[in-house]
């Protein structure tokens, strides 16, 4: 008898580069590991973006927008507005019963077989009403953010127990490096690193763009500056650079380059540069990692997974670190030039292969045949 196609519905928040690309680098495992089947992702990522990342995936993927958590609202690339984020978050618990209710349906009627949350809690919940598998991939969980907050701020207690509650009806969360220790899963396993390495294409993107291949490439890697005439002007006065960047981050500053990402991925972009200018994440240090590239990077307030990445950062990369008041006044040479710089790490180098893993697992738990992984 043909075996049934699988068919994953797969949540990813929208809080956070890092969270979606290493959600279609899982996605394109489970395709090449099982062409046949059926994804249904579930998230306020633009679509056009998932299309684009995963180009092979149209026929067997089908997207839609919803939100089931809220991440924290930044005032801009370093800094989020806490009140902001508290209204969001209580309204997305004060909802919770319903938005549940409402996935129990989805799921029941397309007959998804698995449910993988990065890194919502109310699919997780859906899933086990259903009686199907409840799997998260993530480095962290938002009980873990909200947690500190709760301590000085009892409003947000319910919005901690709504996550942690949640992620305690899960069968397992694979998770990634840089990670905390997310106790709030009953059962972990790690898996390697989720990236896939850019191809450098600096001839040709010299030759479209008028750069200087003999000078050093600096990909500022930040979806938004606010730089002052005098900021700017000392960003402008670095010698013998070229600035690159993608859109949507525009600088008043014709030296700082915006390419077309029509011609150009992120990934294939930071390839082709010497040096990483940009904030402490997730999805950055992963491209740098595989891609074996410094990063020169700027503190983040309020962000606490911060001190886990910042650790990650000086044991596992070449790295120079800049102050947000330095970066925020266009200071930002001496990083660059601290981090092209800094010797080789002395630690083994971080492993990868962490999609393929991610990938065989939430197969053998849609199939019904996952067994004991190690959990820590």
């Amino acid at each position: 008898m043909e075996s049934r196609r699988p068919s994953i519905a797969y949540y990813v928040t929208a809080h956070g580069f890092g969270h979606v690309t290493r959600a279609c680098d899982i996605l394109a495992a489970l395709l090449r590991a099982a062409p046949e089947a059926t994804l249904h992702v579930v998230t306020e990522v633009p679509e056009a973006y998932l299309r684009a990342r995963l180009p092979h995936a149209h026929a067997r993927m089908h997207v839609r927008s919803a939100r089931f958590d809220a991440g924290m609202v930044q005032i801009d690339a370093l800094r989020v507005d806490l009140e902001k984020s508290l209204a969001r978050a209580e309204r997305i618990v004060a909802d919770a019963e319903r938005l549940v209710a409402a996935e129990v349906t989805f799921l029941r009627a397309l007959g998804v077989d698995a449910v993988v949350a990065d890194i919502p809690a109310i699919p997780l919940v859906a899933a086990r009403r259903v009686g199907i598998p409840a799997l998260g991939v993530a480095n962290f969980g938002w009980d873990f953010i909200y947690e500190p907050f709760a301590k000085d701020d009892p409003r947000w207690s319910p919005v901690v127990s709504h996550f942690r509650e949640g992620y305690g009806v899960a069968d397992r969360i694979l998770r990634l490096p840089f990670s905390e220790a997310m106790t709030a899963f009953p059962r972990r396993t790690d898996i390697p690193l989720v990236a896939t390495p850019g191809e450098s294409r600096r001839a040709e993107l010299a030759a479209r763009y008028g750069l200087r291949e003999d000078r050093t490439w600096v990909l500022i890697s930040i979806l938004s500056v606010e730089w002052d005439a005098e900021a700017v002007a000392r960003v402008e006065a670095i010698g013998d650079v070229e600035l690159l960047t993608l859109p949507p981050l525009r600088v008043a500053s014709e030296k700082v380059r915006v390419l077309d990402r029509e011609h150009v991925s992120f990934t294939d972009l930071l390839a082709s540069c010497d040096v990483v200018l940009g904030k402490t994440g997730f999805g950055l240090l992963s491209e740098c990692a595989v891609n074996d590239k410094p990063l020169a990077w700027v503190g983040r307030e309020s962000f606490r997974e911060e001190g886990i990445l910042v650790e990650a950062l000086r044991r596992s990369f070449r790295q120079c670190a800049i102050t947000s008041e330095a970066f925020r006044r266009g200071d930002v040479e001496a990083g660059i030039r601290g981090a092209l710089a800094c010797p080789r790490p002395t630690s083994a180098p971080l492993g990868r292969g962490g999609d393929d893993e991610a990938a065989r697992i939430i197969l053998d738990y849609a199939a019904g045949r996952a067994h004991d992984e190690a959990s820590v």
